[in-house]
């Protein structure tokens, strides 16, 4: 399941990235959205499991910049995207490690587009972070998270995995 926070002060604007992003998706993952109207909502809500953070940049109360500053000091695993309609990238973002930048008065398509570029970027991250073996049926595969091998043990045709 694909988890996604969306934190924009514009419940409105929130709610139309939320359709795009369902519409896009066309039902090939389970999708798990988040709506979040500041900053401190999202950060107290924020947990390892969310994959991609698409975050307003001028909100009251703690901005983006600062928002998406203070998770990336606890987690530095999810994507993120700056939405604004007013605000330019400026050198500060880079540290950030922002993947794209929807700016609110592109057209739909160019929206989009990023949008779309972001969900591929999540699958392609999930295919990174996964092993994936053969199961003792015909054609059948057991997949396991990177982050959840502690050891594995190859030997004499016989795997071990904690």
């Amino acid at each position: 399941m694909y988890k996604i926070a969306i934190c924009d002060d514009d419940l409105e604007y929130a709610k139309y990235l939320e359709e795009q992003i369902i519409a896009i998706n066309e039902q090939k993952q389970k999708l798990s959205i988040q709506l979040f109207q500041s900053g401190q909502e999202l950060i107290d809500a924020m947990d390892d499991e969310i994959m991609l953070v698409i975050l307003d940049m001028e909100m009251e109360g703690l901005d983006g910049y600062e928002t998406a500053k203070i998770l990336r000091e606890t987690n530095d695993k999810f994507i993120l995207a700056f939405c604004t309609g007013i605000v330019k990238p400026e050198a500060r973002y880079y540290d950030l490690k922002v993947l794209r930048y929807i700016m609110k008065d592109d057209p739909e398509n160019l929206i989009v587009e990023r949008l779309k570029s972001l969900l591929n970027e999540i699958e392609k991250r999930e295919k990174m972070r996964a092993v994936y073996f053969f199961g003792q049926g015909k054609g059948t595969f057991l997949r396991f998270d990177v982050d959840d091998i502690i050891y594995f043990e190859h030997y004499q045709r016989k795997t071990m995995m904690i």
